[in-house]
């Protein structure tokens, strides 16, 4: 399971580079959809804002 996968994570990098990690990969999904995340539990928020990716088109 993820959960899993996130816990190993954490005791092998440790917790900062974990989270950089799932930040890169929810900013992603955000871009990817073309919409901002929001998720809401009782331990927390976090929220995805996406930022306007400038390009050489």
């Amino acid at each position: 399971m993820l959960s899993e996968q996130i816990a190993e994570s954490i005791k092998n990098i440790g917790a900062t580079e974990t989270a950089s990690i799932m930040s890169r990969a929810l900013c992603y999904m955000a871009q990817s959809a073309n919409n901002d995340f929001q998720f809401d539990c009782d331990l927390g928020k976090v929220v995805i804002e996406r930022k306007t990716i400038q390009t050489n088109d």
